[in-house]
Formats: C-alpha cells, sequence, structure tokens
C-alpha cells in the first residue's frame, strides 16, 4: 500500500489549507510591523515590554524609535519565512516530500528553543506568553496532525 492510501486525505487537505493560511497571515502580520513599528497597532507588547525592561507603563521616546527600527528587520524575516513555508506547503507537501515536512518542523522547533530560552533569560517572559507559544500552538498542531502523511 503506497503512502497517499494509509493518509487520511480530508484530514491533510483540512491542515495543509490551514498552514496555507496561516503562513499567509503571518507573512502579512511581519509587513505590518514595519509600518506600525510595533508588533501591534494597541501598544499591548510595547507596554508589557516596557514594564518587564523600565518597571514603566510606556517606552521612551527614544526606546519606541529604538523599537520602531528593530521591528523592520523582523518583520521582514518574519515575512520572508513565512513566505518560505507558504511555498513548501503549497508546492512540496502535497507530494509529501518528506525533507520539506522536516524542514518546517524543525525550523519551528530551533526558533521556539532559541527565541524562549533567550527571552526567558532576557526576563521577556511576556514574550513567550504573547507570541511563542501561540505560534507554536498556531503553526506545531497541524504539522503534528500531518505527521503520518510524511512517515
Amino acid at each position: 500500500m503506497d503512502q497517499t492510501q494509509v493518509v487520511n486525505v480530508p484530514r491533510f487537505a483540512f491542515w495543509r489549507t490551514y498552514l496555507l493560511i496561516v503562513s499567509a497571515i503571518f507573512a502579512i502580520q511581519g509587513i505590518t510591523w514595519m509600518f506600525f513599528g510595533s508588533f501591534d497597532p494597541f501598544g499591548f507588547y510595547t507596554r508589557l515590554m516596557a514594564q518587564a525592561f523600565w518597571d514603566t507603563s510606556s517606552l521612551t521616546p527614544e526606546a519606541q524609535k529604538t523599537f520602531a527600527f528593530a521591528v523592520v528587520p523582523l518583520g521582514a524575516t518574519t515575512t520572508g519565512y513565512f513566505i518560505l513555508v507558504h511555498f513548501l506547503v503549497k508546492y512540496a507537501f502535497p507530494r509529501r516530500e518528506r525533507w520539506a515536512y522536516q524542514a518546517v518542523v524543525v525550523a519551528l522547533l530551533v526558533w521556539f528553543g532559541l527565541d524562549t530560552g533567550f527571552s526567558l533569560l532576557h526576563g521577556a517572559w511576556f514574550n513567550v506568553f504573547v507570541v511563542n507559544l501561540p505560534c507554536l500552538v498556531m503553526m506545531g498542531l497541524p504539522l503534528l496532525g500531518l505527521r503520518r502523511a510524511f512517515a
């Protein structure tokens, strides 16, 4: 029996479509960071950052200017990464190319481990809860759901 017969096709199609949508949303989100100069237009993240690092409710104008610049390369990198994920999911996943699945899983886990570890090292627990864990769940659950298709 070949691999395509073993895989639950409707479930595979659901998780693949989900990943296509989420990767497109995350790519667009990266672009918005560059325009807003923040991770969110309401200042929720920057308030948490100001509280964690300076015990204040807002960033100083200098810190805000620096942060607005810092999210530019982060937004561009995030956009590029999720466009790559989108193309892997769109073209390599339907052919059950195991390397593509492994690349997405390994990249997600390496990012999560490094970002979470260094966030905690710097006392930025808010980043782990606001960004890292939600992203891990949103990307990780469908990848778990697809793992049998690439076994």
